[in-house]
Formats: C-alpha cells, structure tokens, sequence
C-alpha cells in the first residue's frame, strides 16, 4: 500500500490487524479463490499499530502454510500459474462493534495483479481435520 497522507493500520500481529490481508487469486482456468487467514485463539493481544508516512510502502512477508491459509490446500489440483491480488480490509468500528483507536484508517483496497507460479507439494493435507476448508475461500472482495 502507498500511502498519501500519514496512514496507520493495525499491526498483523493482533487480532485488529489479523485478518486485514487476503488474497484474491484466479487459476489459469478462471476458477477464483479467495484466500484468509485461519481463526486464531489469541493469548497475547494488544492493539498494537504502524504508522505508514507519505510515500512509504507497506509490506507484509506472507508465507502461505496451509496452518495459516487453509484454502490453499483448496488450490491443488488446478493448474500452478495464477493471477493474484492482496485484498486489504481494514473495518470501520462501527462494523467491528468494538472500540477502535479513532486515528487508525478504515477502507478497503485491491492490490494491481501479479502473475504467480505456485508449486503444491506433494502431500498437502488438511492441517484441521474436520473443518470445511472451503470456509476459508469465501471473502467479499
């Protein structure tokens, strides 16, 4: 994301910033997958934020583990090359029904998209036996 104005959004690492990324990603057959972190059960958690100044990027590592992005696992099978988009949500308060840092931008945006070439291992499984995992490919862009 390139920022404008100063810009601050919650941290990843708390459950205010946890789900803000997602992924909109269509196969080479045009089956699209949208992609989201799984629920995390939180034991450590503070509203921490980063502040974005005018002109810098902000730039999240992600690393798609099926741990933390089961539908990934929904992916294999179809062809490796993909077009995929960063979807980033953040929520205004007023829908999170919780009390937010005022300071802190809410607003939705889409990622230009980038041509991927993903390789599936060969045994990928279901890290949580029992959970539809195509829970976790349905998101509003």
């Amino acid at each position: 994301m390139l920022t404008d104005p100063y810009l601050t959004v919650y941290e990843d690492w708390n459950s205010w910033g946890y789900f803000s990324l997602s992924f909109r990603v269509t196969s080479a057959e045009g089956k699209v997958f949208f992609l989201r972190k799984y629920q995390l059960d939180w034991t450590r958690n503070s509203p921490t934020t980063h502040t974005i100044a005018p002109g810098e990027k902000y730039l999240l590592k992600v690393d798609f583990q099926p741990k933390v992005w089961p539908g990934i696992i929904t992916m294999k099978g179809t062809k490796t090359d993909f077009q995929l988009k960063a979807v980033f949500n953040e929520p205004s308060p007023e829908k999170l029904k919780i009390p937010m840092n005022p300071d802190v931008w809410a607003g939705h945006v889409v990622s230009s998209p980038l041509l991927v070439h993903i390789r599936f291992p060969r045994k990928l499984t279901n890290p949580y036996p029992g959970t539809d995992l195509e829970d976790f490919t349905k998101i509003a862009e």
